[in-house]
């Protein structure tokens, strides 16, 4: 591939049910999944069991062979560019990413990724809450071939520190200054160990102004060394 991104075609795969359908029933609620052959998207639609009526959820179906995420995601960007891929509420205000902004925020952390030495089989290690931005950083590594590792938020530097070592984990991408501060912690644990944490990318900058340890960089900042990379790299 002639840059980080073209790993998004590229891929393990893996065998994708036939066509099937299901109805449960879930509470007061009546969910029918249906899928089309192929790696269609699950298609959802949810009706109320009493007199009430509700609006139902149907998104269109993307006819596509992609046995992998990335290039699932792919097929979706190019199928249905505008439409929305993910949503997070944000101070009360709902915050929307179309599936073209997905491919393209991906693809520029794929690249940041690259630019770091971040290779096919390594591992990236993520760790925080269920944040858009980690969601895509997993897709990123799967596109380089490399491994995501999520990891318990809420474990303690001396429980994290031995999963860090045995999966042997070099890069990290973590949610805020809490996870910052307790991967610094792990690095230092880990001193005369190989491998060894070299680089913790976080999202939220809150309370991190200051630090400049080695390694340590923003999401924005890996994003924009993966636009720059993706220019020499074409």
């Amino acid at each position: 591939p002639r840059n980080a991104f073209q790993f998004l075609r590229i891929g393990c795969a893996h065998p994708v049910p036939d066509g099937r359908t299901a109805e449960r029933a879930v509470g007061g609620m009546a969910m029918r999944h249906r899928e089309t052959p192929g790696s269609s998207v699950p298609r959802i639609v949810v009706g109320t069991t009493s007199g009430r009526q509700s609006e139902s959820y149907d998104p269109a179906t993307v006819q596509t062979p992609a046995p992998t995420f990335p290039r699932l995601l792919l097929a979706h960007a190019e199928a249905q560019p505008e439409a929305p891929a993910m949503r997070e509420k944000d101070l009360g205000i709902w915050q929307t990413w179309s599936w073209s902004a997905v491919a393209q925020e991906v693809r520029e952390t794929a690249c940041g990724l690259a630019s770091l030495g971040f290779r096919p089989f390594d591992n990236l290690a993520i760790v925080g809450a269920n944040r858009p931005h980690l969601y895509m950083s997993v897709v990123a590594a799967q596109s380089l071939r490399g491994v995501p590792v999520p990891l318990y938020q809420d474990a303690v530097a001396g429980e994290m520190v031995f999963m860090l070592q045995d999966a042997g984990i070099e890069f990290v991408i973590v949610e805020d200054q809490e996870q910052v501060d307790k991967l610094l912690e792990c690095r230092e644990m880990q001193q005369g160990k190989q491998p060894g944490i070299r680089y913790i990318v976080y999202d939220d900058p809150k309370g991190l102004r200051h630090y400049d340890q080695p390694g340590l960089l923003s999401y924005e900042q890996l994003r924009e060394r993966g636009r720059e990379f993706d220019k020499t790299h074409v």
